[in-house]
């Protein structure tokens, strides 16, 4: 859950999720760990310094973000209504491409 809306959180900002790191204050290797353990079916707990500079990076609450609070939906830019069927496929495609091909399409998003 956390990784999924930390990457949500990083499109709807148009930042790549090793930049966002950098620009939040931590380690961009740290991102290369979270995917790969999203990967294989775990999910991330950072701590709670890591989750502070997260949740202020991005202006969203550490319960939304670690999936406690459903509520607070930071980054549905929309109406607030349930993603689609196409967005569920895009978010997963997006998850499972390499760091420059999400970079490259980040960088594609900002240019809309």
């Amino acid at each position: 859950m956390f990784y999924e809306r930390f990457l949500a959180l990083c499109v709807e900002k148009g930042i790549a999720p090793s930049a966002a790191a950098t620009q939040a204050g931590f380690n961009r290797g740290t991102v290369s760990v979270w995917k790969k353990k999203f990967i294989a079916g775990v999910d991330v707990r950072p701590d709670k310094d890591m989750l502070d500079k997260i949740c202020k990076f991005f202006n969203c609450s550490e319960t939304w973000l670690l999936g406690i609070d459903e509520k607070e939906k930071k980054p549905a830019p929309d109406d607030g209504s349930e993603r689609n069927y196409g967005d569920s496929v895009l978010m997963d495609a997006f998850k499972r491409a390499d760091e420059s091909t999400q970079e490259a399409i980040l960088l594609l998003l900002k240019l809309k």
